[in-house]
């Protein structure tokens, strides 16, 4: 792509409206129009969606074409992209519907530059919305205020009273429009800022230019935030080296709903030693714009063999992760971090459309050597653009994981040297457009998940493993085609493929070549083989062996197999040099400026766009036309206009108007270029096609204003060869054009003159046949009604014969799908449940007859109840509540299959709450009527001699019911006694108490404890024992024995435990060691005598 690009920044979003009153079930075939939005912009995208409902068919679409305000000329941009409530993360635990909309962008524009962008909303089977003209604006590089007040900081007191010597107190005195001139030092100090502004007034803060100035808030901190941006609006930052703190940078962490910070501007920065450089996670957060910064994080290493581990973050988790609308990061230098720029991985996003994360511009970052993702967006949800990157060496490489309906546009990105997956599309996401990117994995090229409805183009994937390792969830909305493959092993599998119907996995096939690739799955009918000879530079990655990027030169060398082999995508392609090259470099042109830029250029290209004559103009090879061109700068000023024709000079003009007459005699394809200068040497271009005739007929059919191409085999609901999906005995019927774009008269040889080749079809029948002769550039047309009988896809081939030399017959294939509504069952859900615990809604028996377009989709809702209860995972076939009021509970299930609805209702009787008891003492639960003492659970206090202070043991009262425990009435037998017993226990709540044994005479005592309570389990009891023993005697007192020694009852063993007095005779011993030994066995566990 020769256009040129220019900085970026996001300003205000703008809020378009359209209200349509009245609603339709999302299962109608006629289009109901529901809310336009116009997107924040950026300085070189524009981003719009449209909201809908009905067209169960799918045949619905929104075609846009826009120009400079003021132009004559209007440019196709790409369609928008469809969305119909696929779900993304099926396979996750948070499954998310994405809506019914329409999504897009035009891209590559000029900066604050007026624009008039053109919506056309076409459906055949009505309610389409008029065609809408928006007037809107690029958003302007944010800039400080040229005429603001300067306040000047410095690490010293210079003695004026006009200066500072910390930032806080400078800008205690700043206002919206104020400069904080930093001068070269080291600044240790948190800032909080709250402060509002407002964009043309922003409060700056600049490093002077007088040498490094380094702000941090304390040397090797890893706990605390240099910067507290949130809730603040309108601050920026430039010419600064930022350190030491786990967030250089916040504004609402970790947390969608904290304050976020607005119009945040951070330029020709470096941020060194964090944990996380730039983090908010706010939905509030927008228009943040960071651009030629170097991001250089803590890591030590990047690579790590095996598999992903969260060691991946150690040190240093990411450069950037930011939420919000309208954010840019661009020629940003990213490296040593875990993730490099990301959007907050949130799950599911705010239920507000406006602060959801839409229009983000990633471009020209230049991110190497990260433990993890180069960048990831995950969990956005619309007109996300990145384009122009450079990233190289990490374990993965650019994640979409997954996308919220999209479009997610991924654009001319090179990804070298990772081991994983070099696109991520994980949890199954929705709405990639990937064009013109050049993967070049160390193990795989294409490796990832499987994805829905995206669509890639002239892409090149090289691997030493597989160049595709991937699926997708629906082949009959997803494309792939003109892209590149690399096989390692000649004769090996080296693609890989899940394969899905129905939206159903099927199997896992592997394939030793592109044709059988072809054959078994229909894309890639124009894909190439390619491999390293292409390129300027064979190097070829190696797993963990570290190089960088200036050791890798990707361009395609002059003959490369990959030049002109791509196809033409408008608003990306319209300034390619004949057909598409495939990959993220088109041959001939200069590398993009990957990372940051020496300074953020005041003046930016000029303006340049060619008025006529139009693209795709036919002219005679004798005619004379006249060529016009409009450039402006608003920088400076035009020094020459130079006209090109296929690249060869044709004339030069210098002053405005820029036009002139030429003449061209050789016939075939041209490529008309407008290059236009401006007086700093900066350039701009402008390229139209043009055709001189061709002699003779030639016939060309054409589909919703689409090309339907002769020989086609794959139809497309683009083109209205694809009807979509019908309910079987409903009719549809499409209209196509038939036009004669040659110079002698195009005639039908046949009666009837369309015909469908398959005898005996009742799906098709043509309800209108065309006119039989056409004069040069004449038209007609002819309709052709679908009616399918049955379930599932069917297929004819259409026929015109004429006496176009070339294209003779012309063929090709219509499709329509007959779909069957799905079927709700509520059966396995609970009829009953009880107060505070969960209840387990199922709808595990809902089915869909046919199992088609998409998997079905759960929702469920409560239709009455005692409360409004919330419901856990609605969206899933099994949902859960836990009610807090009993009552009977009514619920509805809501089941789709993308086409259709069906529902089911369940109901539910919740009783009361019960409370339950369980006493445990040292860890060990004592059962409800225990006669067993044992010391392991407390309940035999053991030997106590009477003089001695009682022992307590503490024992604790779980309550593991959902009711509070009412503890009514206890008792003990002495001369054991309770202390601190509680009179109630909520739920789920552990509480203790005390017993005491206070012994008065040298015995074994026996005890029972009794507790009451409102459990059901009624009266917990068991039993306790403990020995009271008489104090020692004195030293001059006892019985003596045999050896001299003195004896008390303790030497007979403890507690419940029977006992020998002292002075026994010695004919005893041996009964004596008997009793120590019976003693010994009941201290363990106690026996009844």
């Amino acid at each position: 792509m020769s256009r040129p690009h220019n900085a970026t920044c996001p300003i205000m979003a703008t809020l378009l409206a359209i209200g349509i009153a009245g609603s339709v079930a999302f299962g109608g075939n006629a289009i109901v129009p529901g809310k336009l939005y116009v997107d924040p912009p950026t300085q070189q995208s524009l981003g719009v969606r449209w909201y809908y409902s009905g067209d169960a068919n799918h045949n619905a679409s929104v075609e846009v074409t826009y120009r400079l305000k003021g132009s004559s000329q209007w440019l196709p941009a790409q369609k928008l992209h469809r969305i119909h409530n696929e779900i993304a993360a099926g396979n996750s635990d948070n499954p998310y519907p994405c809506g019914y909309l329409f999504a897009g962008s035009v891209m590559f524009l000029q900066p604050d530059t007026a624009y008039e962008v053109r919506l056309k909303m076409q459906d055949p089977d009505g309610g389409a919305a008029p065609p809408q003209l928006l007037n809107l604006r690029t958003a302007k590089i944010p800039m400080p205020y040229r005429k603001g007040r300067q306040l000047h900081v410095y690490p010293q007191a210079t003695g004026c009273p006009d200066t500072f010597t910390t930032i806080n107190a400078a800008y205690a005195k700043a206002q919206p429009g104020d400069v904080i001139v930093i001068h070269a030092g080291v600044y240790t100090e948190k800032l909080v800022c709250r402060k509002q502004a407002i964009a043309e007034k922003p409060i700056a803060f600049i490093g002077a230019g007088d040498g490094e100035v380094i702000w941090q808030y304390a040397e090797g901190d890893t706990k605390n935030t240099l910067i507290d941006l949130g809730g603040c609006s309108y601050h920026y930052f430039e010419n600064i080296h930022f350190r030491g703190a786990k967030h250089l940078m916040e504004a609402g962490v970790w947390d969608m709903n904290k304050p976020g910070a607005v119009g945040i501007t951070v330029k020709n920065c470096r941020f060194t030693d964090f944990y996380v450089a730039i983090n908010s996670w706010s939905k509030y957060s927008r228009e943040w714009y960071i651009a030629d910064c170097t991001f250089r994080g803590r890591k030590k290493k990047w690579y790590y063999p095996g598999k992903w581990s969260g060691i991946v973050y150690e040190d240093s988790h990411s450069g950037v992760i930011l939420y919000g609308q309208a954010n840019v990061l661009r020629n940003n230098e990213v490296s040593y971090v875990g993730d490099g720029l990301s959007i907050a991985n949130h799950g599911k996003p705010p239920s507000d459309v406006n602060k959801q994360a839409i229009a983000w511009d990633f471009l020209q970052n230049d991110i190497h050597h990260c433990g993890d993702d180069f960048m990831e967006t995950d969990y956005a949800q619309h007109n996300v653009r990145v384009y122009e990157n450079r990233m190289v060496q990490a374990f993965s490489g650019l994640s979409v994981q997954p996308a919220y309906g999209g479009p997610i546009y991924l654009i001319r990105n090179l990804i070298a040297g990772s081991k994983g997956a070099l696109f991520k599309f994980h949890y199954q996401p929705v709405g990639i457009y990937a064009w013109h990117n050049t993967l070049i994995g160390a193990v795989d090229g294409f490796k990832s998940d499987v994805w829905q409805s995206s669509h890639l183009r002239n892409n090149l994937f090289f691997g030493s493993g597989y160049a595709l390792n991937t699926g997708t969830m629906n082949p009959a909305v997803s494309t792939m085609d003109y892209n590149g493959y690399y096989q390692p092993h000649p004769g090996e599998n080296f693609i890989r493929w899940k394969h899905y119907e129905d939206g159903l996995y099927k199997t896992t096939k592997e394939f030793a070549s592109l044709a059988a690739f072809t054959a078994f799955t229909g894309y890639e009918k124009h894909g190439i083989m390619v491999d390293f000879s292409i390129f300027r530079k064979d190097f070829r990655p190696v797993e963990g062996v570290t190089f960088s990027p200036e050791d890798i030169d990707y361009r395609l060398k002059a003959g490369a197999v990959a030049i002109d082999k791509g196809c033409r995508l408008e608003n990306v392609n319209d300034n390619a040099i004949g057909a598409p090259d495939l990959g993220c470099y088109e041959y001939g042109l200069e590398l993009p400026h990957y990372g940051p830029r020496k300074q953020d250029s005041k003046n930016l290209p000029p303006f340049c766009i060619m008025l006529a004559p139009i693209t795709d103009t036919v002219l005679r090879t004798d005619e004379k036309f006249r060529v016009k061109i409009d450039a402006t700068d608003r920088y400076g000023s035009i020094s020459k206009v130079e006209i090109r024709l296929d690249g060869k000079l044709l004339a030069t003009e210098y002053h405005a108007p820029y036009e002139r007459t030429l003449t061209i005699t050789v016939p075939g394809h041209h490529r008309l270029s407008a290059i236009a200068y401006d007086n700093d040497g900066l350039s701009a271009s402008s390229t139209n096609t043009i055709d001189l005739e061709v002699r003779g007929p030639d016939i060309d059919v054409e589909g919703h204003g689409k090309p339907v191409l002769n020989g086609t085999t794959l139809p497309s609901p683009d083109n209205h060869t694809d009807f979509g999906i019908v309910i079987p005995g409903t009719a549809v019927e499409h209209i196509f054009t038939l036009r004669n774009r040659g110079n002698e008269t195009l005639v039908l040889k046949t009666s009837p003159a369309v015909r469908i080749v398959e005898e005996g079809t009742t799906s098709f029948c043509i309800s209108r046949q065309p006119d039989r002769q056409l004069a040069p550039g004449e038209t007609t047309s002819f309709s052709i009604q679908a009616l399918p009988t049955q379930s599932g896809e069917q297929m004819v081939q259409v026929r015109i014969d004429s006496n176009d030399a070339d294209e003779n017959p012309f063929l090709f294939t219509i499709k329509v799908t007959g779909n069957l509504p799905p079927v709700a069952v509520t059966d396995g859900s609970a009829t009953s449940g009880r107060v505070g615990e969960p209840v387990l809604l199922s709808g595990s028996g809902s089915h869909d007859p046919d199992d088609y377009p998409q998997p079905l989709s759960w929702q469920w809702s409560q239709i009455s109840g005692p409360e409004l209860v919330s419901l856990a995972n609605a969206n899933g076939m099994e949902a859960r509540f836990s009610p807090a009021t009993p009552g009977t509970y009514v619920f509805e299930l809501t089941v789709n299959d993308g086409a259709a609805d069906d529902t089911s209702r369940v109901t539910v009787q919740v009783e009361k709450a019960q409370s339950t008891i369980v006493i445990s003492g040292n860890g060990q639960t004592i059962v409800n009527g225990d006669d067993s003492p044992a010391t392991d659970d407390g309940t035999d206090f053991g030997q106590v001699s009477i003089s001695d202070e009682p022992p307590a043991h503490t024992f604790h009262i779980h309550n593991a019911g959902t009711a509070e425990l009412r503890l009514e009435a206890w008792s003990v037998d002495p001369p054991f006694t309770v202390k601190d017993m509680p009179s109630s226990i909520p739920p789920d709540t552990v509480a203790t108490f005390t017993i005491v044994f206070s012994p008065t005479e040298a015995k074994v005592y026996h005890a029972t404890f009794q507790l009451s309570s409102n459990a059901p389990s009624g009266q917990y009891t068991f039993s306790l024992c403990g020995e009271g023993i008489a104090p020692p005697p004195s030293q001059d007192g006892g019985d003596t024995d045999a050896s001299g020694g003195s004896s008390s009852a303790s030497d007979s063993g403890g507690g419940c435990s029977l006992g020998m007095k002292t002075g026994s005779p010695g004919w005893l011993l041996p009964l004596l060691l008997t009793g120590c030994v019976f003693s010994f066995v009941r201290s363990n566990r106690h026996l009844r005598s």
